[in-house]
């Protein structure tokens, strides 16, 4: 009779939630059309409605974790609430501002894609909190990450061991997860202060530090709050998140994730390591360059480049002789082409790396990289392409005899090393629209007159939309 009279209430309040759902999107057409209207229940309904079924089942101690109606019925109302937040403006009555109960619903009910899906569909940019409703939301959160961790003698840190004893994909630990990327989201665009944000930044570093939970899917929604509030964190704070990278416990961050945090931490709150962080480039050098003691095999070493933009003069002076020594033991043309576009080495710099990349360019380069296919032009292999595109970006001569060695190997390679002396008779235009060509060359066709008038000629006989558009932002001065 218990699981009748909770499933009948269930039901019947999803019912309101949708039926006030219809009458705020009804509103929000409305307006977007340029209507009004004086109706001004449906959201205070709806919000009623929300409170007494989350009060009915928490009062109940009812198990909501995997109640998908449940769940559902709380997404729905979400859902409702920001369709009425983004009515226009005009309309008086629409939501305005989240309490910190709207905002748990968000990220303990509905579900992680469900809510971004929302965000992005609504066009969330910002949620405003009630004043008096600020303190209780960033308790809230506070609390998720202390709970986690104990704190031992001399200020030791340790994962809670009850969450420990439990499966890493059970239901429980991955909820944790989901939670956890759920909070960055708000918190990436929450109207808070720096200071109101304060209070989180110690125990969402010490969760770090500790945490046996956090994996890519995670650093991936971190780093939308550090794109908004990195600030908050203090230089040594923010030092340990980008040491907390690449370290054992989270080697499974993802390659991408350092360098993103670094160029957020110089960008947002002008981090720079000074002459008193040589450690760190010689731990994070070792780091990549060495097999991994979890999944025993090397880290992308191009890693060491993430860190350039945070680095003071010696710290550069670091990371070169290291990438330096690092070539000198074993060439690796992608390494050296990072370097490069990373701006470690020029063209007059380590003139025997340079001859080692042209070799490797030559190498890469092969007459079946492009081919056509049913008619169009594609690419079966981006590596000489993006090879002859470093050396451009690094105003090396093409004119000289090695360089010139690539053009001989096909057509194409030709036109993309000689463009400027090319016999443009027969140039298949086809390229310019269904090919890449290497960006830092592109500023440099408006100087090839045959090329401007093979393309006028052609627009002016067979007019084509994506000729005309290349034609105007590459050819044009």
């Amino acid at each position: 009779l218990i699981k009748v009279k909770e499933k009948h209430y269930l039901h019947w309040s999803l019912e309101i939630i949708d039926e006030q759902f219809e009458s705020i999107l009804s509103t929000n057409k409305l307006y977007a059309n340029g209507g009004t209207s004086w109706g001004t229940n449906a959201i205070n309904l709806l919000l009623e409605e929300l409170r007494i079924l989350y009060a009915f089942y928490s009062a109940n101690h009812i198990v909501t974790d995997d109640f998908y109606t449940f769940r559902q019925a709380i997404t729905k109302g979400i859902e409702g609430v920001l369709i009425s937040f983004t009515t226009d403006k005009s309309y008086e009555y629409r939501f305005k501002e989240f309490d910190s109960l709207l905002l748990s619903f968000m990220f303990f009910f509905v579900e992680e894609k469900k809510l971004e899906k929302l965000f992005k569909e609504y066009k969330i940019q910002s949620i405003p909190i009630i004043e008096s409703e600020k303190q209780s939301f960033i308790s809230t959160i506070t609390n998720f990450f202390t709970f986690q961790y104990t704190t031992g003698i001399w200020d030791s840190i340790n994962f809670n061991d009850d969450i420990l004893k439990q499966d890493y994909f059970s239901s429980y630990r991955q909820s944790l997860r989901f939670i956890f990327n759920k909070i960055m989201l708000l918190l990436s665009k929450a109207e808070l202060s720096d200071e109101e944000l304060n209070p989180i930044t110690e125990p969402f570093v010490n969760y770090l530090r500790v945490a046996e939970d956090f994996n890519h899917n995670n650093w991936t929604y971190a780093i939308k709050f550090f794109k908004a509030k990195i600030q908050i964190f203090s230089s040594k704070q923010i030092k340990t998140i980008i040491e907390l990278t690449f370290d054992d416990k989270h080697h499974n961050s993802g390659d991408d994730v350092l360098e993103s945090i670094c160029d957020i931490a110089f960008k947002k709150a002008n981090f720079v390591l000074t002459e008193d962080d040589k450690a760190f480039f010689e731990k994070l050098f070792n780091n990549v360059t060495t097999a991994c003691k979890k999944c025993n095999r090397v880290h992308d070493t191009k890693q060491i480049f993430a860190s350039w933009n945070i680095a003071n003069e010696t710290g550069k002076q670091v990371i070169k002789q290291k990438a330096v020594e690092y070539l000198e033991s074993k060439f690796d043309a992608d390494f050296y082409m990072d370097a490069a576009f990373k701006g470690v080495f020029t063209k007059d710099e380590n003139p025997d790396l340079l001859k080692s990349f042209i070799e490797s360019v030559i190498e890469s380069c092969s007459p079946y990289d492009i081919k056509q296919d049913n008619g169009k032009w594609k690419f079966q292999n981006f590596t000489g392409f993006n090879f002859i595109n470093c050396l451009a970006y690094l105003n090396v001569d093409f004119k000289q005899e090695n360089i010139q060695e690539i053009s001989k190997i096909s057509d194409y390679y030709n036109w993309l090393i000689n463009y400027e002396t090319y016999d443009y008779t027969n140039f298949d235009l086809k390229w310019l629209t269904e090919l890449h060509f290497p960006y830092h060359i592109k500023e440099k066709l408006q100087q090839i007159e045959p090329l401007k008038e093979k393309v006028t000629n052609e627009l002016k006989i067979n007019y084509d939309d994506k000729l005309a558009e290349f034609y105007t932002k590459n050819l044009i001065k």
